[in-house]
């Protein structure tokens, strides 16, 4: 009988464990604590890839090896500690997004340390402030503070007074500062993006919609300006009874209710379906049910029904619905119910005006709006942004919007 003699090898569970070791020891190197903090990273990333099953029982085990408490302690989470270590802190909150990642009872856990709390409030905080202090280490340090809030902060949504008042003060105070860096406004909107999808929280933050439609007008900022418009729409429209128009839209976002505002809508859309990011190579991934959250919130206008249907997107939103997520299939549905109650007028889009000067009017006023609404695009997506800016103002929904079936 022949043995196995190759070495068993060993579990992600098991490395956790010894990893953990290495973190909690006193005479480890920091060249080790470094690798060991990678390792652990490395697991939690191959497992939440691969094996969802695994990922929840790596989050429960760093709970039982003590994992998640060296790591508060590595990343200064509690005060007044000898372990805190500023060349690691970014990785061991990195660590610590793994464990909180789509985990409540993980985040309700940290959400309930008073003390690392207050740290991670305290550090938004003396950002704030020191804006003009900021450098490539301490940047790197708060994203990753940032990111961590927001890890939470989705998973938390009964809890979004206490959050509004530790968190997004300091966000939007942070969203609104030249000074801020554009990584960080990044996760300025993020936050803001999952606050306003709780219909709840959206009259407590009403007060960031204004540097939301800012923020979206920048068209040449597409990153964030997307993400902007959404979060823009959410709190403008969220509090709102599902199906039903409201009657006056808000001024602060009235304004960016046109096809061609609109248009990153249909795309972000599109490729949120297939997995792909936008804007194309950003590495930045919407999900179809935030995605759809917002285009339903944009149907309760008259002006960016019309709008929307201007864009064909109507097609796109039934793809959409024939997904699994319930949560994608509720927002569809509304949007759908909204855009038959309301069919689009037969008219010229209101960025344009009638008659033969039409089509340089619309080209007119997508310069205005900056050429570089098309950065970021495919070619083919560029070129269909410009084929609809230079539609002729005749030109019917129906021929190029050609799904009209219920």
């Amino acid at each position: 009988m022949k043995m196995d003699l190759k070495p068993k090898r060993e579990s992600k569970q098991d490395s956790i464990k010894a990893e953990t070791k290495i973190l909690c020891s006193n005479s480890t190197n920091n060249n080790d604590k470094r690798n060991a903090l990678e390792k652990i990273s490395s697991n939690f990333l191959s497992s939440y890839d691969i094996d969802r099953s695994e990922f929840e029982v790596l989050q429960k085990s760093s709970f039982d090896v003590g994992l998640v408490d060296q790591l508060c302690l590595i990343a200064g989470l509690r005060p007044n500690n000898p372990q805190k270590n500023d060349d690691f802190e970014e990785s061991a909150m990195h660590c610590l997004k793994w464990i909180l990642l789509d985990n409540p009872k993980s985040c309700a856990w940290l959400f309930n340390q008073n003390d690392c709390m207050e740290v991670l409030s305290s550090r938004v905080k003396e950002t704030v402030n020191k804006l003009s202090e900021i450098n490539e280490s301490t940047l790197s340090q708060t994203e990753a503070t940032m990111r961590l809030v927001n890890t939470f902060t989705r998973t938390m949504p009964n809890s979004y007074e206490i959050i509004v008042e530790r968190f997004t003060k300091s966000f939007v105070e942070l969203l609104t500062n030249s000074q801020t860096p554009e990584r960080l406004k990044s996760q300025c909107v993020t936050h803001l993006l999952i606050m306003s999808s709780n219909p709840n929280a959206c009259k407590a933050i009403s007060y960031s919609c204004e540097p939301l439609c800012q923020i979206a007008a920048l068209q040449e900022n597409s990153q964030n300006s997307v993400g902007a418009f959404l979060a823009a729409a959410n709190i403008c429209f969220g509090s709102f009874p599902d199906n039903e128009l409201v009657e006056t839209t808000p001024a602060v976002i009235l304004h960016l209710l046109d096809p061609i505002n609109l248009l990153p809508l249909r795309y972000v859309l599109e490729r949120t379906l297939t997995g792909e990011d936008y804007p194309p190579g950003s590495k930045r991934f919407y999900t179809p049910a935030v995605v759809c959250q917002g285009i339903s919130n944009v149907c309760k206008s008259v002006e960016g029904c019309e709008a929307l249907q201007r864009i064909g997107i109507k097609k796109i939103i039934k793809r959409a619905k024939a997904l699994t997520d319930p949560r994608v299939q509720q927002f569809s549905k509304i949007s759908l119910d909204l855009i038959n109650c309301n069919p689009i007028p037969e008219k010229a889009p209101k960025f344009a005006k009638q008659g033969g000067d039409g089509v340089q009017d619309a080209l007119s006023s997508a310069k205005k709006k900056s050429m570089s609404l098309f950065s970021g695009h495919s070619l083919k997506e560029t070129l269909n942004l410009k084929r609809f800016a230079k539609l002729n103002m005749s030109t019917k929904v129906e021929d190029y919007d050609d799904d009209d079936d219920d």
